[in-house]
């Protein structure tokens, strides 16, 4: 599916480079979308974001939620990766404007594991797009196991009907320079993670976490395109360790595309690249990177209020998630 993205996405962006605003220029997006995977939700990931910050002595609000589909299961012998179930994550954010061009955000986040009901929906939606169910048929449906094992010892592991509170994670993000016609925007942001969620019930990694990365942000008439990269020195949680396993530092990309339908709807496309949690099971569902893609509306309820929703699919099958569907609610101030 990736080739043919590409020329698609350079037509896109051609079209936008010639193009002249028809309705207000309002952003609003991108989705704060993040891969929603048993093993990779244990560490820090900033999630997609503009460049700009919070009005200075202002705070903002939001929540958002994402409800994920998991069917990865494999085996080599030693090493054996058996994800299926579903995982319910909500994040409420706190957004504080410190200054002209710096903010601060805390998201505290809750999960939720479930056997869930989604896997007659999501057979009949992979058979309509000619996708493959990654061996769906061949277990029970809406069924419950998420375990890693490597020779014998169990690495990772969480049981359904569980909720609890993840680790805590806390960004700061410095503007460094404000859009013109010929330049985007660009905006620094660093980020650290509580280790506050439990390492044995898989809700965290028993460690600190910390990033940093960069945003860029660039509009032509109804478009806006938003980037970014970040760089993620993660903690190798315990169950890894006994197991000989080490969860190599991250670098994460994503870059999405806003399409202002009128004066208060937006479209939005997005593509996120994330590496798995570790590169020493010689499983493809735990060693390969995800790719997914968002597609999502943003749609203004009043002039401080926004309400977004949509769904991510992984377009590179790999330890991601099968479909993730997503909704978010923000306050301005």
């Amino acid at each position: 599916m990736l080739p043919r993205l590409l020329p698609a996405s350079l037509a896109v962006l051609l079209v936008a480079c010639q193009a002249t605003p028809t309705v207000p220029q309002v952003l609003r997006g991108p989705a704060p979308t993040r891969v929603n995977g048993p093993l990779v939700q244990q560490f820090l990931s900033p999630r997609p974001r503009a460049a700009e910050t919070q009005e200075a002595g202002t705070l903002g609000t939001a929540a958002f939620s994402s409800y994920a589909s998991v069917h990865e299961v494999g085996s080599n012998g030693a090493q054996s990766a058996t994800f299926d179930g579903e995982l319910w994550r909500t994040g409420v954010f706190l957004r504080y404007g410190i200054d002209k061009r710096s903010e601060v955000e805390v998201e505290l986040p809750f999960l939720w594991t479930s056997s869930g009901f989604l896997d007659g929906p999501i057979e009949v939606w992979h058979a309509l797009f000619g996708f493959t169910n990654g061996g769906r048929e061949d277990r029970p449906s809406n069924d419950w196991d998420m375990r890693l094992e490597s020779n014998g010892v169990v690495a990772f592991e969480m049981d359904p009907d569980e909720f609890g509170v993840c680790d805590i994670p806390v960004l700061w993000t410095y503007r460094l320079y404000d859009e013109t016609y010929e330049l985007p925007a660009l905006a620094l942001r660093a980020g650290l993670e509580l280790p506050v969620g439990s390492v044995n019930r898989g809700f965290g990694n028993g460690g600190l976490d910390a990033s940093i990365g960069i945003v860029g942000q660039k509009s032509r008439g109804d478009w806006t395109f938003i980037g970014g990269v970040d760089y993620v020195a993660v903690s190798t949680p315990s169950g890894f360790e006994d197991a000989g396993l080490e969860s190599p530092d991250r670098i994460q990309a994503w870059l999405s595309c806003e399409l202002r339908h009128d004066e208060r709807t937006s479209w939005l496309v997005a593509l996120r690249h994330a590496p798995p949690a570790t590169r020493d099971i010689e499983l493809d569902e735990v060693e390969r990177f995800n790719l997914d893609l968002d597609l999502g509306v943003s749609f203004d309820l009043t002039s401080d209020v926004r309400l977004m929703a949509g769904f991510s699919e992984d377009i590179w099958t790999g330890s991601g998630v099968d479909l993730t569907g997503w909704i978010g609610v923000w306050s301005a101030r």
